[in-house]
């Protein structure tokens, strides 16, 4: 799951805050016992992500490939990874990794500034992590969550695609000002991303590359985005 469906995720969990967690049960190797009784700080989510944040400690929640949740609602055919219940509510994830981490290591390890769909992302601070990696292919690091957190392989094809530039180009090869470009597109197709999830929109509907059997070209503008030339 890439950073903005997991920020959709973090939104609709939001009701969640402030309430009190009665139970916890799950196959997830973590003190459950831990979290019993204690009261739901904030739900966000950096990068890949999703973060319950407690009084003295987080739950971090990565969805891997095929992770999924339920509201009020378990699967017949799975047994949750780990399930909160409240006091009239329960709240059900399956076939992902959950991991107890203290809040003084989210708040050091997670950088909110290179997370892609963050309303604190620093451009200038992505765009000098980029420019440091000269010898690296930009398809590699689009991918590294270190620079580009939230980023998978949709969004990299996409952000490539639409900045018209060969996912096999070399860092410091590429001209400054098309760098800044391919930063700006993968910002800003993250964001149309995660307005598409926060709407329930399939994320087909906004994709001009990714699994496309036929890609779209801009004919009559002197260019064909099917011709990507390797720098």
């Amino acid at each position: 799951m890439e950073g903005p469906s997991v920020r959709a995720v973090a939104d609709k969990l939001a009701d969640f805050k402030r309430k009190k967690v009665i139970s916890a049960t799950g196959n997830a190797r973590i003190e459950k016992k831990n979290i019993e009784g204690k009261k739901i700080r904030d739900i966000f989510s950096i990068g890949k992500n999703l973060f319950i944040k407690f009084s003295d400690f987080s739950l971090k929640i990565h969805f891997l490939m095929f992770g999924n949740y339920r509201i009020n609602e378990a699967r017949e055919d799975a047994e949750p990874r780990l399930s909160l219940n409240f006091e009239d509510e329960m709240l059900n994830f399956y076939n992902l990794a959950v991991k107890i981490i203290s809040n003084h290591e989210v708040e050091t390890l997670y950088d909110e500034e290179i997370d892609i769909t963050s309303e604190s992302w620093n451009a200038d601070k992505v765009f000098r992590l980029t420019s440091e990696m000269k010898e690296e292919l930009i398809c590699d690091i689009l991918l590294d969550q270190n620079i580009f957190a939230g980023v998978g392989n949709i969004i990299k094809n996409e952000a490539l695609y639409r900045a018209k530039t060969h996912p096999l180009s070399m860092v410091g090869k590429i001209p400054e000002e098309k760098l800044k470009e391919i930063i700006s597109k993968t910002r800003e197709y993250s964001l149309q991303f995660y307005e598409a999830k926060k709407k329930g929109q399939k994320i087909n509907t906004i994709n001009k590359v990714y699994k496309k059997k036929e890609m779209q070209t801009n004919k009559g503008k002197g260019s064909n985005e099917k011709n990507w030339k390797k720098k």
